[in-house]
């Protein structure tokens, strides 16, 4: 005996409303930045995906309603992304807004930085003749979250998107900006996330005691500092990271190319198996161990001044 296997229309009919999201936001009919409303309806998605496992199916009538469920989530959230009716607890956002932080330097010698950008340019650099710990320049769609506190002698900066808002963002004309300055005198523990666009992360000027970098969706220049012994994690993310090393900086690889690809620079030498070190690294005063998870993308280094 043979068996037809049918195929379950909900998830085509939802990409294909996904394609439908994106060329109407391109062509101007969707307003303001659609995958932040689309968030606050997670819940609908939950709801129609579970109707659609108990009544849906590859095969007959269920398959009749699986279509009709799949056609009802797409129009739906689709009129509401078009029209935007005046529905409760619902935030369509719909205009940058600019936001200034700083938070004054007061002493602090050590830092932990949770930096975590939205959609659009992400910036971190070393700011000059500043008496500020940090400082930032923000264009947004939802007021960010930002915050500095202290417990004993370890100060924590926090800063992430704000309520409603979430890092995908395909519109050019609208995008949003992440330019945040940090005190060169700190030393700091450093966790970024860059979220989906283009970033510049210009440590050179910076100290680390460590950190953290998760390349999102999208491309990232990464610079380190070439100066001091400290580790920092590379998770590729889905895109392309390049990591500009100084001259003067030795480095340690440790590499999980994962799906993407690796590519070194020219004077480091495998010590193991998907392990590279330059060859000073072991009694060298400014070092740096990188932990690269190469995710989906590209992950490439360089040498620089």
């Amino acid at each position: 005996m043979q068996y037809q296997r049918g195929i379950r229309l909900f998830w085509p009919i939802v990409l294909i409303g996904v394609g439908a999201i994106l060329l109407l936001n391109n062509l101007g009919w969707i307003h303001g930045n659609p995958w932040a409303i689309m968030f606050q309806l997670w819940p609908v998605l939950l709801i129609a995906l579970g109707l659609e496992i108990l009544f849906g199916g590859a095969t007959g009538g269920r398959a009749i309603v699986s279509a009709l469920l799949g056609l009802a989530l797409v129009g739906g959230v689709l009129w509401i992304l078009i029209a935007q009716p005046p529905l409760p607890g619902l935030n369509f956002g719909g205009n940058l807004q600019s936001t200034n932080i700083s938070h004054p330097f007061d002493g602090v010698e050590t830092a932990r930085v949770e930096l975590s950008f939205g959609a659009g340019t992400g910036k971190v650099y070393a700011l000059s003749d500043s008496r500020n710990l940090i400082e930032g320049q923000l264009r947004t769609y939802n007021t960010p979250n930002f915050s500095v506190s202290t417990l004993g002698d370890q100060t924590t900066i926090a800063l992430s998107p704000g309520r409603g808002s979430i890092p995908f963002g395909f519109s050019p004309a609208s995008e949003e900006l992440w330019d945040v300055g940090l005190n060169s005198s700190v030393t700091y523990q450093l966790n970024l996330n860059v979220g989906v666009g283009q970033s510049s992360i210009d440590l050179t000027k910076l100290r680390l005691s460590g950190g953290e970098l998760d390349g999102g969706v999208g491309t990232s220049d990464l610079y380190l500092p070439n100066k001091g012994t400290f580790r920092f994690r590379i998770n590729g993310g889905v895109g392309t990271i390049k990591i500009y090393v100084p001259s003067n900086l030795e480095v340690r690889a440790e590499v999980d190319g994962g799906l993407g690809s690796f590519h070194g620079l020219s004077r480091l030498e495998r010590v193991e198996r998907d392990v590279y070190e330059t060859p000073r690294f072991s009694t060298a005063d400014n070092a740096v161990t990188l932990i690269i998870d190469g995710g989906v993308g590209s992950i490439s280094m360089f040498d620089s001044e």
